[in-house]
């Protein structure tokens, strides 16, 4: 399903080319992903959609950014936070992170936007 917010997305994605920038349904699972997913962690396009954020998260991270995602929700504001990344070789990467919830006005659909800078 393409999504009216992901052109909002992918903009922002092509101003911060040295960010990490995904959109998350409510199940998790990542919808649209940046191209940086690839240069920086290793994972490209194909490989991130319909994945949930775990998969990229490291796991000691886990309850830490389920914290954050949980928080910019049902506050409906955006949080900041720091977590590490896995990259496909099992490397962390530090990141400073932003998430915010969006509503797709199209499709009525609530998303999580995700920002994370290498650090």
């Amino acid at each position: 399903m393409k999504l009216g917010i992901i052109q909002k997305t992918q903009t922002l994605a092509e101003e911060l080319p040295d960010s990490l920038i995904a959109v998350y349904g409510m199940d998790h699972r990542c919808i649209w992903a940046s191209p940086s997913h690839f240069t920086i962690l290793g994972y490209p396009d194909e490989e991130m959609i319909g994945y949930k954020w775990t998969k990229f998260v490291a796991p000691e991270d886990h309850p830490h950014a389920d914290l954050a995602g949980a928080d910019a929700r049902f506050n409906g504001r955006s949080i900041r936070f720091s977590i590490n990344a896995a990259t496909k070789t099992g490397v962390r990467i530090p990141l400073k992170c932003e998430a915010w919830i969006k509503i797709d006005r199209p499709s009525h659909r609530i998303v999580l936007i995700f920002q994370g800078t290498p650090v």
